[in-house]
């Protein structure tokens, strides 16, 4: 929800929130915002065994572009599927940047999340160690 918010502040003033706001589109900012975080989670739970010959630093690289590219794409698809089909309407370019950015952020955020959960437990597990 909060996410849809954004994207209505984006284009438009707080003074037409209540005018714009479509619980239709809500819907579809949350079922897309829904399949974006799992798209990320597995992205994580498949890369990570892979991953585990790099060092820190490049697997944080790797995985935050991938599971990036990955949370793009599953949003680009459905966004454009869904708002066609919910609201029958076409995405402008101008309205897909925002949404990438917005939703890119999420991923990056996401990314940082997850590793420095994984820095944490790492470091909780080395210092009981000794």
């Amino acid at each position: 929800m909060l996410v849809y918010l954004l994207i209505l502040l984006v284009n438009n003033s707080v003074n037409e929130l209540t005018g714009i706001f479509s619980n239709k589109e809500l819907y579809v900012c949350i079922g897309l915002s829904y399949l974006s975080m799992e798209s990320l989670r597995l992205t994580i739970i498949y890369l990570n065994p892979l991953l585990k010959r790099f060092s820190f630093k490049q697997r944080t690289f790797i995985q935050s572009f991938f599971s990036l590219f990955i949370s793009l794409v599953v949003d680009l698809r459905w966004r454009v599927c869904l708002l066609s089909v919910v609201e029958g309407f076409s995405v402008s370019l101008n309205e897909l940047q925002i949404f990438f950015v917005i939703f890119g952020f999420t991923a990056l955020l996401y990314n940082v999340l997850y590793f420095s959960n994984d820095y944490l437990f790492r470091r909780k597990h080395s210092v009981s160690r000794t």
